[in-house]
């Protein structure tokens, strides 16, 4: 594809053999293509056929300096230029046959010769007109002539100023809406109210109709963005507006003002006396861009000659001149988008066509993308959590204070936003719970029991002691340290957190959480996890349950049950079980040098045991205790009951547990497992232990 793509061809059986393309026009091209002229150049590019164009040109040598207009632009920077001219004596009536049909053709619904004159050009070159009835912008001023009784002479200028719309104005526009404007919309006004919308819409009082005798042809280049900014605000859309949005170009305004006129003789025997006013301030210069003639090669990947390349850029208004091995290329003002040596490669390559440069491969070497462990390591745990039925949520990184006081943090823990969203997001979080918690809250509408979890950011004060330490220097002997400003920035770190909530208040929740974070840890590599009880903690932990764990006697995370006071502060009466664990800490895993081996052939023998014990006698303890006893050929004593309550005793608990026996290099036999089983006894009993049972 060389440009455009034709949407749909319409043949017309109207007695005229007309053929309608409907062309898809990209935005990018929309400047300078969203015209007949513009799609014409394109074709005789692709073609290489010459464009043919008609001498529109205005013979100014009988015309008079204006003394019947005066312009005055008073924001150059929304209007770049505004070109005007005066018509008199035209003669409004039907447009002809041939120009009624070519308006309909194109969509656009015949008036009168005048307006259809201003479509007529916005359609063939893409520049908007409009024309203002002279007479009805100033009509105290026009005086007789005294020989030939024709209104043909003024005794003062009528002005057209281009401004900012002043508070309270309004506008009476041609669809016969009031529409109310303040100052970020630019109007064309007469010295006493606007006349129209730049840009968008005339206005209605000030049209051209029957009974007009005098005309205002104008054309004029506004900034695409205030353009769209009055269309978007005041609901009000228009031919002009989507053209003047896309910017189009500045060069056109005196090209459609001359078209225009010339029309305007043919087919309302008008005749201008005076010539056109061009208020251009900044006149818009032609881009010029050279380059290496090798570059095209680079770029395209094939060789083309310097004179196709002539023949190709040519056709497209771009002119072309060699220095040597380098081509001087002179960007038309049309070409809003062309900017920079790509650009153009580019423009040489699709009209060449890209069906005809060949395929080759790559002359570069294909490096495989380094791997990042960060990431590798977010879509490992996102598996695994999926695969064990936990739901993946995503918070705000802002809390507000109260979620902060709920959780029992310190406010002055927290960096405090300036400019933040609400007063619920004021805060940047230091921990993940206070979201999960309002998670489960929520999804305790609907389900007694569920597991969700979240990957993010959390963002922690830097600690200054520890940040003196890091900047004090032996030579700076007993000088204070400096402390610079991205000291001060929060110490962000990637938090893996999850919460399991069941309403079912007598269920071993904080043991289940626990094979869950054992679940995630082996998958990810880690062995010879153990766990410890800690005390001094965050206070939104229930104490007696939480636990820290270890791996290598490095502490890799928490998990324990929420205090009840900080459920009931979210409105949760369910108990909740939470995790949290450091992504960093999670990296050091040795499932990268992991080795596997052979499953092993012989059979387990698992016994259960269920045993008394003191309240207070932690299961790290007693899973210790087990183990040392044969860690050969014990493999897991793991926990599946805890009871407390009748029969038992004050302050006792029965925990029960399955203990599974295997060997490496044969099958166990029930007396050899008998004998580990009795001396797993006597070691529970040192723990004051009392088999039941």
């Amino acid at each position: 594809m060389h440009s455009f793509e034709v949407e749909n061809i319409i043949y017309q059986n109207n007695g005229f053999d007309n053929v309608i393309f409907e062309i898809d026009i990209l935005p990018n091209r929309a400047h300078d293509c969203l015209s007949h002229m513009g799609v014409a150049r394109e074709i005789a590019a692709i073609m290489n056929s010459k464009l043919k164009t008609k001498n529109e040109k205005l013979k100014t040598k009988d015309l008079k300096l204006n003394e019947l207009l005066k312009i005055k632009i008073e924001n150059e920077e929304l209007c770049r230029r505004y070109s005007a001219v005066v018509i008199n004596n035209v003669k409004i009536k039907e447009s002809p046959n041939w120009l009624k049909r070519r308006l309909e053709s194109c969509g656009v619904r015949p008036i009168n010769n005048v307006v259809d004159i201003t479509n007529y050009v916005m359609l063939a070159l893409g520049q908007p007109m409009h024309a203002f009835d002279y007479d009805k912008i100033i009509t105290r001023n026009k005086i007789q002539d005294t020989i030939t009784k024709q209104d043909t002479r003024y005794n003062n200028q009528t002005e057209i100023i281009i401004r900012r719309a002043k508070k309270g104005e309004s506008i009476l526009a041609l669809d016969d809406k009031v529409y109310k404007l303040d100052e970020s919309d630019l109007v064309i006004a007469n010295e006493t109210k606007p006349i129209a919308i730049a840009g968008v819409m005339g206005g209605l009082e000030t049209a051209a109709d029957e009974n007009t005798k005098n005309i205002i042809f104008e054309a004029a280049n506004f900034q695409g963005t205030g353009i769209r900014k009055t269309s978007q605000k005041l609901k009000l859309a228009s031919e002009s507006s989507y053209r003047f949005e896309r910017e189009i170009d500045p060069e056109l305004t005196i090209k459609a003002i001359e078209m225009a006129v010339n029309l305007t003789k043919e087919l309302a025997n008008g005749n201008i006396s005076e010539e056109i006013i061009d208020i251009y301030p900044n006149p818009v210069k032609a881009r010029e861009i050279e380059f290496d003639f090798s570059r095209i090669e680079k770029l395209a990947g094939i060789k083309i000659e310097k004179e196709k390349v002539k023949e190709i850029l040519q056709p497209l208004q771009f002119e072309v001149s060699e220095r040597g091995e380098k081509l001087k290329i002179a960007i038309p003002t049309f070409r809003i988008d062309v900017e920079k040596v790509n650009d153009v490669i580019e423009e040489i390559a699709r009209i060449y066509g890209y069906e005809n440069i060949p395929e080759s491969n790559a002359l570069i070497e294909m490096k495989s993308v380094a791997q990042n462990k960060d990431l590798e390591m977010e879509k490992s745990v996102k598996k695994i959590f999926e695969g064990m039925g936990f739901i993946e949520v995503y918070n705000y990184s802002f809390v507000g204070e109260k979620d902060i006081k709920e959780i029992g943090l310190p406010i002055d823990s927290h960096f405090e936003l300036q400019n933040p969203l609400s007063e619920e997001l004021k805060f940047m979080r230091t921990s993940l719970l206070s979201g999960l918690l309002s998670n489960a809250r929520e999804n305790l509408k609907y389900k007694d029991k569920f597991q969700l979890f979240e990957l993010g950011r959390v963002y922690l004060k830097n600690d200054k002691q520890e940040i003196a330490n890091r900047l004090h220097s032996p030579e700076a002997g007993t000088m204070e340290p400096v402390f610079g400003p991205a000291d001060m920035l929060p110490n962000e770190k990637k938090i893996l957190a999850g919460i399991v909530v069941d309403k079912n208040k007598e269920s071993d929740l904080f043991y289940k959480i626990k094979g869950q974070a054992e679940k995630l840890l082996e998958k990810l590599g880690f062995d010879k996890l153990s766990f410890a009880e800690i005390s001094n903690t965050e206070p939104f932990w229930h104490k007696g349950r939480l636990a820290e764990i270890f791996s290598k006697n490095k502490s890799i995370g928490r998990i324990g049950e929420i205090h009840p006071s900080v459920l009931s502060a979210f409105g949760i009466e369910s108990r909740a079980g939470y995790f949290e664990f450091d992504l960093e800490n999670l990296l050091v895993s040795d499932s990268d040098s992991k080795k596997y081996k052979k499953i092993n052939r012989f059979p387990e023998i698992k016994l259960d045991l269920s045993v008394v014990f003191d309240e207070g006698v932690k299961w790290a303890d007693i899973e210790k205790a087990i183990i040392k006893t044969d860690s050969a050929l014990i493999k897991t004593a793991l926990p599946f009951d805890i009871y407390r309550g009748k029969g038992l005793g004050d302050n006792k608990k029965s925990i029960a547990f399955r203990i599974t026996y295997q060997a490496e290099d044969r099958t166990l036999k029930e007396e050899e497992v008998g004998i580990i089983q009795e001396k797993i006894i006597k070691e529970l009993e040192k723990l004051g232990g009392e088999i039941r049972n």
